[in-house]
C-alpha cells in the first residue's frame, strides 16, 4: 500500500499542517473540508483537527494540500512514523504526534496518571460518599 505525507498551507505559507493518510490527497483535503464545515454547522461536537481552527480564523479557501512524500508501507502505523519524522523536521500548527514508541506510549500515560491523580481520587470519594448509604442486597 502506497502512504502520501501531505502538508496543508495557507496562501503565505505561514500555517503549515502536517498529516498521512492512505486515501489520494485530494480526496483528504476534501474530507477536511467537509469535517471543518460539519464543525462549523454544529453537527460535530468539537473539533477534530487542528488545521480546522485556522480554516475558521483564515477562511478554508485560503489553504492548499500538497505532497511531500510517498511510501510503501504494510500498516499506517508505519506511515505516521513517516508522518512524524516530517513533523519533527517541520514549523507546524500540528500539537499531537502522531506516532509513539511503545516506550514513549508508556511514559505518556504514566505521566497522564499521575496528573489527574489527585481528581480520581476525589471522585471515588465522592462516590463512595454518596454510595455509603445505599442498602446491600440480601
Amino acid at each position: 500500500m502506497i502512504g502520501p505525507v501531505y502538508k496543508i498551507t495557507n496562501d503565505n505559507k505561514s500555517i503549515v499542517y502536517i498529516g498521512s493518510t492512505t486515501e489520494s490527497i485530494r480526496r483528504r483535503f476534501q474530507r477536511h473540508k467537509y469535517d471543518y464545515q460539519q464543525w462549523i454547522n454544529g453537527t460535530l461536537d468539537r473539533c477534530h483537527s487542528i488545521i480546522h481552527y485556522s480554516f475558521r480564523d483564515h477562511g478554508i479557501n485560503s489553504f492548499k494540500i500538497s505532497l511531500i512524500s510517498e511510501h510503501e508501507i504494510d500498516n499506517p502505523r508505519q506511515l505516521h512514523e513517516f508522518e512524524q519524522l516530517v513533523i519533527d523536521q517541520t514549523p507546524c500548527v500540528n500539537k499531537y504526534a502522531a506516532y509513539r514508541t511503545d516506550e514513549q506510549h508508556q511514559k505518556m500515560v504514566r505521566q497522564r496518571y499521575q496528573r489527574n491523580r489527585g481528581e480520581r481520587l476525589e471522585k471515588a470519594r465522592q462516590y463512595a460518599e454518596t454510595n455509603k448509604r445505599r442498602s446491600k442486597p440480601v
